[in-house]
């Protein structure tokens, strides 16, 4: 026999032995797998066998530079980049001065310091247009915005800090912006160190409830009453603004917690509680300079919880006032605390009310010896 017949004999030999081991081994591999597996493996090795059939039978292509999808942008997120939209401040975005942006897990925070002009403003802003904004601060703005330069930006929190807040609109539009969609997710507004004139716009007009409305170190000029009657908003802080002392809780709807704090408030009315008082919870007028409340003050609050007048200037509490508040099932503690003029004396109504209703009013007074008494300990 020649030898190249020979050579064919042995390679044909060792080629059906390979292919018997691939094959022995695959069936190894199926017959050890669970079931699932097993169809796994198989319909694993039909799909390869049909790509390649259908690689062979297709006609070659010539390759473009054409794509598709553009690049996708890339995000900041401390020193990682990420391709998620919407929530985290892109790494590259022109013309944002004097805006700056912050990523947050809840959404991105943007700060524009002391712009020059709304078109300044407006142009930074419209770069951020498309992202979950959960902060927007504005500080020192010293210029008139219309309502509709806020149309761009959708943001759970506006705040406004430092400068003069002037706004321009129709008469009864929302505020901060002429299509008062874009702020559908809006839950908070705080106005912190600054001068506030919302000209003849509503807050009023939201599009949804708002959790909170803040005045910190705030005046109001040009105020009208149609700024906020008929805001539907959980709770109302009004803080060291000693030129507020008007009864801006008067006209809101829902409202559950109302802090007017370190405002020199000398006296209050009836109109200081909200009319609409079925869901109020909370009332603070910590740090005022208060002697006296009115006698029906406390009437028709059915789920008051809390009553604050720490460090105000009593020198008696009325029994006509405090009395009846201390016997709701739903009032957990009215605070006196800091009174320091608060004479027991005057207090022998007190020692009249169970403890156990007693116990909800904290604080102290002067006996007549100038010695501190709590509450519980009068004498009955």
């Amino acid at each position: 026999m020649a030898l190249g017949d020979r050579l064919r004999i042995l390679f044909g030999v060792l080629t059906f032995l390979l292919v018997g081991c691939v094959v022995y081994r695959n069936h190894e591999l199926i017959s050890s797998a669970p079931k699932s597996e097993t169809h796994g493996i198989v319909k694993r090795h039909v799909k390869r066998e049909i790509a390649e059939e259908r690689d062979v039978a297709r006609k070659p292509r010539v390759c473009t530079k054409f794509t598709l999808f553009e690049k996708p942008t890339l995000y900041q997120i401390g020193d990682q980049q990420s391709r998620q939209p919407s929530a985290k401040c892109p790494i590259v975005i022109p013309s944002l001065d004097p805006c700056s942006c912050r990523s947050l897990a809840r959404g991105i925070v943007v700060e524009c310091s002391e712009p020059q002009n709304v078109n300044e403003l407006s142009g930074a802003l419209s770069e951020l247009r498309d992202y979950i904004m959960s902060e927007t601060k504005l500080t020192g703005l010293e210029f008139k915005l219309h309502n509709s330069d806020l149309d761009q930006i959708e943001t759970m929190s506006l705040q406004f800090l430092r400068g003069n807040v002037v706004i321009e609109g129709a008469e009864g539009s929302f505020s901060f912006a002429e299509a008062p969609l874009t702020k559908r997710d809006l839950k908070s507004v705080h106005f912190l160190s600054c001068t506030v004139d919302l000209g003849v716009t509503t807050l009023a007009a939201a599009p949804s409830v708002l959790n909170a409305l803040e005045f910190l170190e705030a005046t109001l000029e040009n105020y009208r009453p149609e700024w906020l009657k008929g805001l539907r908003v959980d709770q109302l802080w009004i803080l060291d603004s000693k030129e507020i002392k008007l009864p801006l809780a008067a006209d809101l709807k829902g409202l559950k917690v109302y802090k007017h704090s370190k405002c020199d408030l000398q006296s209050l009315s009836e109109e200081y509680i909200p009319k609409d008082r079925s869901q109020l919870r909370r009332l603070d007028f910590s740090m005022n300079s208060l002697s006296e409340l009115p006698g029906r003050i406390f009437e028709g609050i059915p789920n008051l919880e809390e009553v604050l007048l720490i460090s105000n200037r009593f020198t008696s509490l009325d029994a006509a006032v405090f009395k009846p508040v201390m016997g709701f099932t739903s009032i957990q503690r009215v605070d006196v605390n800091g009174n320091f003029n608060l004479e027991c004396t005057k207090m022998s109504w007190l020692s009249e009310v169970p403890t156990d209703i007693r116990r909800k009013l904290k604080g102290s007074c002067v006996d007549e010896y100038g010695v501190d008494v709590n509450f519980l300990d009068l004498e009955s």
